[in-house]
């Protein structure tokens, strides 16, 4: 994957593109290597330790939308939703996206900002973007709570 090394290492290690059996396919939003590391350093280190693997599929998971969806189809779909558009990710969780500066923005549960800095790369599972932050979902730190 190049840029997203941390990314595909944490993909392998909690089988989630085994565990979803998709037949449909999918968007993701990928954190390069660097979104990894500007992490704050306890987030990643507990997010990164085998025993919160369950923990880490759900961040992960965040990443994922339903459906093939193009930079030009958010980008419509914040027009049409009046400056904000939101995506349910595979979890149920959402995500909303805007357009800042010319520039699809996403945020996430907490606030936390991403920016699409590589658009429409295509994956035999459907379609990436690249983003320059993790997103995280609701209740990550807190004893694992799915947000459905």
């Amino acid at each position: 994957m190049g840029n997203h090394d941390t990314l595909s290492s944490a993909l392998d290690a909690t089988a989630v593109w085994r565990d979803l059996s998709v037949d449909r396919p999918l968007t993701l939003f990928a954190p390069t290597d660097q979104a990894f590391e500007v992490m704050p350093a306890e987030r990643r280190d507990m997010l990164l330790l085998p025993e919160n693997r369950e923990r880490l599929k759900t961040v992960l998971a965040y990443h994922l939308v339903p459906g093939r969806i193009t930079a030009e189809e958010l980008e419509q779909a914040v027009r049409d939703g009046r400056g904000r558009a939101t995506l349910r990710t595979i979890s149920g969780a959402p995500l909303s996206v805007r357009i800042v500066g010319g520039t699809l923005e996403i945020t996430d549960h907490e606030g936390g900002r991403a920016r699409i800095m590589k658009r429409d790369l295509a994956h035999s599972k459907g379609i990436i973007h690249a983003i320059d932050a993790v997103l995280i979902p609701r209740n990550i730190e807190r004893g694992f709570t799915p947000y459905r």
